[in-house]
């Protein structure tokens, strides 16, 4: 183990270290009602929080409203791919890594362990898709596409609204299935809805 570094228990080491937080909290959630309590909580006392939260996350609809909870409170929420870690970093000066059920967190405190977790979250924050922002990417025409698959809206109905051939909305909305990880055109707009593409 580190120097600097001491296992705790895992109901003491993320609460007890954010609750020390003086000015600033980055979290990488691995999608647990635990993390998004603490930012609510944590940026209710003023504290800038960031948190990182995986897709799959948001496509579960209770999950999603957590997450929107969390924005609507002043946390700054990314959505990403992958989280590579459970972790928070507290003030850039501490480390919490989160064990797994049956496994202490670790703190990590020696300066080259908190670089390193500062540097990996600020790289994938960079990636990260604003919660309750368009994806980066999307023409007008794939917003509104959005919109309407969100309204359930045929193909052609969506064809028609956006003034193309049925042919050219099918593409649009294939490809925003595909973006979305969704089975139909109105589960593309579900999961618009929950990754905060749409109010």
């Amino acid at each position: 183990m580190h120097e600097g570094s001491a296992a705790v228990r895992p109901q003491e080491g993320i609460a007890d270290l954010a609750r020390d937080a003086r000015w600033e909290l980055m979290m990488m959630d691995p999608g647990t009602a635990e993390f998004r309590s603490l930012a609510v909580a944590t940026a209710a006392r003023g504290i800038v929080v960031r948190s990182l939260v995986p897709n799959r996350t948001l496509l579960a609809p209770m999950a999603a409203v957590d997450v929107r909870r969390c924005a609507d409170r002043g946390v700054r929420v990314r959505a990403v791919a992958v989280v590579p870690a459970g972790m928070v970093i507290v003030d850039r000066r501490s480390v919490v890594v989160r064990g797994d059920a049956d496994s202490a967190h670790v703190v990590l405190s020696d300066q080259g362990s908190v670089a390193l977790s500062s540097d990996l979250f600020e790289r994938v924050w960079a990636e990260g898709v604003p919660f309750g922002r368009s994806a980066p990417g999307l023409t007008e025409q794939q917003v509104a596409a959005v919109q309407l698959l969100a309204a359930g809206h045929t193909d052609e109905a969506i064809a028609t609204r956006l003034g193309v051939s049925s042919r050219t909305a099918r593409r649009i909305a294939n490809t925003l299935m595909a973006r979305l990880g969704a089975r139909s055109r109105f589960q593309a707009g579900v999961h618009a809805v929950r990754m905060g593409w749409l109010a």
